[in-house]
Formats: C-alpha cells, sequence, structure tokens
C-alpha cells in the first residue's frame, strides 16, 4: 500500500481510501500480511525535524487493522537519513526506516535527537532493507537490514539487523508473579518479580512489562507503569545491556495501601 505524505497531500481521503482497503482486506484469506510504505516518519530518532503527523494517523489504523484482523503489518518510511527498527508496544506493528540507499546521512549528534520508546535500534549508516515472504500453511516474512556503512566505517552489504513474523505465532507462557504475594510486604524495599519466560516456539523474550496498581484498582491509571525492552541500540551503543526483564525495582510504597501488580 502507497501513500503520499508530502504536505500538500496530507488528505483525509487517503485515510479513508486507507480503511476501505484494510476493511477489504481483513477477511480476505489471500492475504497474511500488509506493508504500507510512505515517506515521512511519525517518529524519528535520528532528525526530529522530520517528523509528521499524518504518518501517526496513519500508524492508529494500521494498528487496529492488525489488531482486530490478527495480519501483521509494516509502514516503512524514510526522509530521515539512516536505519531505525521498532514496534508499537500492543500490536504486531513494525516500524521500519528503510533508509538511506546514497543519500547524506543524519548521523548521531548531528541534529536534535531523541530515544523514543518504541524503537529497539537506529543506525546512522547507508543501507538498503530487503523482505522474504514465505507463503503457504504457515506463512511468514524475514526482513533484514544490509548495510553500506557510513564515511566513518566501510560495511560490504553487512547484516545489521533482522527480524522474522509468523502468521500463526504461539504465545508464550502467560507470566506469573512469584513476589510478592499476600500480605505483610515491607513497602520500602520492594522488588516485583516473575518467573522465567517461556515460548512454544523457542522465542527469545523481547520485552517485559509491570503495572503497579494502588487499592488493586486494576481499572485506574497503574502508579508504575514500567514498560522495558531487551534492546535499545541508540547513539551507537545498546543501553539496555545486562538489563533485568523479569524483576523491578519499586520506589518506596505507603504501608497503609493496599496495593496489586501485573
Amino acid at each position: 500500500v502507497g501513500l503520499d505524505s508530502n504536505s500538500g497531500y496530507q488528505l483525509d481521503v487517503q485515510l479513508i481510501w486507507l480503511e476501505d482497503v484494510l476493511a477489504n482486506t481483513c477477511d480476505n484469506s489471500s492475504i497474511d500480511f500488509v506493508f504500507v510504505q510512505l515517506h515521512h516518519p511519525y517518529k524519528s530518532e535520528l532528525w526530529l525535524a522530520g517528523e509528521t503527523d499524518f504518518t501517526g494517523e496513519v500508524i492508529n489504523r494500521m494498528e487496529a487493522f492488525t489488531t482486530e484482523c490478527g495480519k501483521p503489518s509494516i509502514h516503512f518510511f524514510g526522509h530521515t537519513h539512516g536505519y531505525s527498527r521498532g514496534q508499537s508496544r500492543d500490536h504486531e506493528h513494525l516500524w521500519v526506516n528503510v533508509a538511506t540507499a546514497g543519500g547524506n546521512i543524519d548521523y548521531w549528534g548531528e541534529y536534535a535527537q531523541a530515544d523514543y520508546p518504541e524503537f529497539t535500534v537506529s543506525q546512522d549508516e547507508w543501507g538498503f532493507v530487503m523482505v522474504e515472504v514465505e507463503a503457504g500453511d504457515d506463512p511468514g516474512f524475514h526482513m533484514k537490514r544490509i548495510s553500506r556503512g557510513n564515511e566513518d566505517e566501510f560495511r560490504d552489504n553487512e547484516l545489521r539487523d533482522e527480524m522474522h513474523i509468523r502468521l500463526h505465532n504461539e504465545m508464550p507462557n502467560t507470566p506469573v508473579g512469584i513476589y510478592p504475594l499476600g500480605s505483610g510486604i515491607d513497602p520500602d524495599m520492594l522488588i516485583l518479580e516473575a518467573n522465567s519466560f517461556q515460548d512454544v516456539d523457542g522465542d527469545e523474550i523481547m520485552a517485559s512489562h509491570f503495572r503497579l496498581y494502588e487499592n488493586c484498582d486494576t481499572l485506574s491509571t497503574p502508579i508504575e507503569d514500567e514498560f522495558i525492552n531487551r534492546e535499545n541500540w541508540y547513539y551507537y551503543e545498546n543501553i539496555q545491556e545486562s538489563v533485568e526483564l523479569s524483576s523491578l525495582s519499586i520506589s518506596p510504597l505507603s504501608g497503609d495501601a493496599a496495593y496489586c501488580w501485573q
């Protein structure tokens, strides 16, 4: 699916057309995945000035489609001259900046930049993205980032990132809270602990999500809401290296209240 994100064409008519395409695709058993491409990013770690809200409207519709129809999706974009891969937290939707094949790179430290939670990796390198799609009874796609390096370090078509997505993916085992349980817990020294990650497909854990509620009101806004990625390659390093995904330290709580966590 191709869209025009340039300033003169960020029109509702495009979004309505996209909604119609996605609605027709939802029940089409011959279509397993949907890839959208447009020029501008909604969020861009390497170059904030290139961002546009129109792409955010596209993402909202892709997320809703993926969740309602059970078909993974991607939006490919550029404008920022560098590579980034991320994902929507609660939907099977990937965000992929495929640039730059030959333009001037937007290097780390060159412009206003940001570490967005949606992105797992960003690289200031030339390169391109390949997607290999497998049809049949067990459809999937394998995405690869092939790098040509940058002005400081040459890379000869080096594989720098990859991701495999299956249509029929088995969910990992539901995590179980190990500690704390019950009452009489010291509110000043609290660490939430879950059991180890288990997945029948053999996939590795990518992230964990902890929430803590006061008065056990799980419909309220959590007083702690921590989403932890296993990886976050930002400014040449994985700033999540050695991060703990099965436990979370909590700041001191009131000893006169009840709390629940998940």
